[in-house]
């Protein structure tokens, strides 16, 4: 079982990261240099995509990062936060224990954090090179990956190309 993160942590990340339960705070985003993309949220995590997130989290030196729930919702499973080895299997696990809540992968440091929404929708955020290492492209590439994305389900999801927009893929 994974340890729990405390109440006060969990508050925390939530009050210093989200201004939503699906959006970044622009407060936290102005800071460090960090650059925002948003993906297309798997339903399950490719092990090459989990190594890719263990790859970008791990080079601000820490091994872990924490899991943490982007809201409180009655018979979340088993805690709203938990610490999160940096390893693929340990991430992976991490991700479908938390499905289908929307959730946050963040370093302790709270310098980047990949936001997965069950909205159609993620972000990532960090430094550029940590961006490009989680996406495995190009900054370029990843925002023209997401604006086909979202003109693909823009009739079922209508919302996507204002995302697309607003985080400047278009």
């Amino acid at each position: 079982m994974r340890q729990a993160l405390g109440k006060e942590t969990v508050d925390r990340v939530r009050a210093t990261l989200l201004s939503t339960p699906q959006e970044f705070r622009a407060e936290w985003l102005a800071g460090q240099n960090k650059v925002v993309v948003p993906f297309e949220p798997p339903l399950k995590l490719s092990a090459e995509f989990a190594g890719r997130i263990c790859a970008a989290f791990a080079t601000g030196g820490s091994g872990i990062a924490w899991g943490v729930s982007s809201g409180t919702w009655e018979g979340m499973r088993p805690h709203d936060g938990v610490v999160v080895d940096l390893a693929s299997d340990e991430v992976t696990a991490w991700h479908d224990e938390f499905m289908p809540f929307d959730m946050v992968l963040v370093t302790p440091d709270l310098s980047r954090a990949a936001l997965f929404g069950q909205d159609e929708v993620g972000l990532v955020a960090g430094p550029a090179a940590v961006v490009e290492t989680f996406l495995g492209t190009s900054l370029e590439a990843a925002r023209r990956a997401f604006v086909e994305y979202a003109a693909d389900m823009s009739a079922a999801s209508r919302h996507l190309p204002g995302i697309a927009a607003r985080y400047g893929c278009t």
